[in-house]
């Protein structure tokens, strides 16, 4: 037990009224170590609350980093789960990212893709992560939270954290063995398909912009969109490839990335919070920061939402929701409304096939929760 035992206090003057007023020094001992915190007069009730919010901050950053050693020691994830393993690689998607030049970012954009270069997230925190994705109740297709919170989870979701092409084309599962081993020759790879760390290599030559295009997407795929549990492309996606360039942006990848999240998280769950955590994990989690209903700091008002969630901003939102570091429990803050999330606009404006009639969606909209509306579209949309 550490033993904590007042020293002093040393009182101080300070002449600048503009300023928090330093009123004196408290040290303390604790387990021999002396420790010196200092005491302010507060000049008004909103530096109060700004202080009070730092000390929040500072506290729930104890917390966490006293979780994370009791993880690093231990092994444990929240909930009891092993540490799951992902090859979603955000540090090399960003190296990617940052080393393009104008003209390549144009090329990117060119496919569909421009939204994903804003990213500024350095990696995602895998506890956060592994707790909201184990309440994910995939017979439900939501999110519910021992804290009595919920909300939907849909493909709108995918477009407007990513801002990837929704609607479109199918994306078959099985390209032409002709086409497998154009890649396989071209990008030299040593097996079946190129690894990540291959395709790095590929886009650091200087492609023609057809093939520039083609690997760029399946690197994007590998890394960051639909990583699964290899480190090597996935065939399943390499049919959307084979066409011509200019064919990649007809193509939904939002319910392609989509679908991938909704096989991947309902697996881990099953599994008991076990082994491999597949998918682009930025999207539950920033979905998830959409809802805590804090005022933190001032976020953009922009889209697609990708852009706004850099690694400081996670963090900070991170450690306000921490519950408990013991256990790796988060819910401490309650979540929004839908409507006063990003995701509240009716999924019908962004497809571009098969849209609903407004008066036909309006009327069939009138039979659910309106926290439902954008699923049921959604679903309407597959029939």
């Amino acid at each position: 037990m550490s033993s904590v035992s007042p020293v002093d206090v040393v009182p101080r003057d300070d002449e600048d009224q503009g300023t928090p007023q330093l009123s004196g020094t408290q040290s303390f001992s604790v387990d021999g170590t002396e420790l010196v915190t200092q005491e302010f007069m507060v000049p008004d009730q909103l530096e109060q609350d700004r202080i009070r919010m730092e000390e929040n901050v500072s506290a729930a950053n104890e917390r966490i980093e006293e979780y994370r050693w009791r993880k690093s020691c231990s092994g444990a994830m929240p909930n009891g789960a092993s540490y799951f393993s992902t090859k979603l690689s955000l540090p090399k998607f960003n190296v990617v990212c940052k080393s393009l030049s104008p003209k390549q970012k144009g090329f990117v954009a060119d496919i569909g893709q421009g939204s994903l270069l804003d990213i500024c997230l350095e990696e995602i925190p895998r506890p956060f992560v592994a707790w909201i994705v184990s309440n994910y109740i995939a017979s439900k297709r939501m999110f519910v939270f021992k804290n009595g919170f919920k909300f939907a989870f849909n493909v709108l979701y995918v477009h407007k954290v990513l801002g990837t092409p929704i609607g479109g084309c199918h994306i078959p599962s099985k390209c032409s063995d002709q086409f497998r081993d154009v890649v396989r020759i071209r990008s030299c790879c040593e097996g079946s398909t190129p690894t990540i760390n291959e395709l790095m290599n590929m886009l650091s030559s200087d492609l023609e912009e057809e093939d520039f295009k083609r690997y760029w997407m399946m690197f994007t795929v590998t890394a960051f969109l639909c990583p699964t549990t290899y480190e090597c492309a996935s065939p399943d996606y390499l049919s959307a490839l084979e066409g011509p360039s200019e064919e990649i942006r007809s193509y939904d990848w939002s319910s392609g990335v989509f679908q991938k999240l909704l096989v991947s998280m309902k697996t881990f769950v099953d599994c008991g919070l076990q082994g491999a955590l597949c998918g682009c994990l930025v999207v539950p989690l920033m979905t998830y920061l959409e809802y805590l209903d804090i005022q933190v700091k001032e976020l953009a008002s922009v889209a697609p939402r990708i852009s706004v969630w850099d690694s400081e901003t996670v963090s900070q939102f991170e450690k306000l929701d921490l519950v408990s570091a013991e256990d790796g429990t988060y819910g401490n803050i309650p979540l929004k409304d839908v409507r006063r999330t990003p995701f509240h606009q009716s999924v019908s404006s962004t497809f571009r096939i098969g849209d609903l009639h407004p008066g036909l969606e309006k009327f069939l909209c009138s039979f659910v929760k309106p926290t439902m509306h954008p699923l049921a579209v959604d679903d309407l949309k597959e029939i």
